[in-house]
C-alpha cells in the first residue's frame, strides 16, 4: 500500500520476523538504529544552541537510555527526524527562498547594484 512503511526485520531465537509496530517510532521509516546510524554520519558542522527544559529532558532521555552516546548525539538525531517529519513545509520554504533569491537579483539589476561574489 502506498505510504507504508516497510517492516524491518528482526532476528530472535525463533528465526527472523517482521519487527513489531513499537519499532516504527521514526519519521524516515527507519527503524531506530538505521535511523541514528544515518543522523550520526557526515556531521562535519558544528551549531551551538539553547534549549528548553524540556529538550533537554528528551535529550537526556535518549542518553540515559543508551540509545544516543551524548546529548549532541541526540540532539542530531532528534533534528534529523524533525525534518523528515515536515518534509512538506520544507519544500515549501525552499520554494519561497528560491522565489525571494530571484527577486532580490531582480531587484539588484533594476537599481544597478554589481552581484556580490561570495
Amino acid at each position: 500500500m502506498a505510504g507504508e512503511r516497510k517492516r524491518p526485520r528482526i532476528r530472535g531465537e525463533e528465526g527472523e520476523r517482521s519487527a513489531p509496530e513499537a519499532y516504527f517510532c521514526c519519521a524516515s521509516g527507519d527503524d531506530l538504529a538505521e535511523a541514528i546510524k544515518q543522523a550520526l554520519s557526515n556531521r562535519e558542522q558544528v551549531v551551538m544552541v539553547r534549549v528548553s527544559n524540556e529538550i533537554l529532558n528528551h535529550l537526556d532521555m535518549l542518553v540515559d537510555s543508551g540509545i544516543c552516546r551524548s546529548r549532541s548525539s541526540a540532539a542530531t538525531f532528534m533534528i534529523r527526524e524533525g525534518i523528515k517529519a515536515n518534509q512538506p513545509l520544507f519544500a515549501r520554504i525552499s520554494e519561497a527562498a528560491e522565489q525571494i533569491a530571484a527577486l532580490r537579483a531582480k531587484l539588484k539589476s533594476l537599481i544597478g547594484v554589481p552581484e556580490q561574489e561570495e
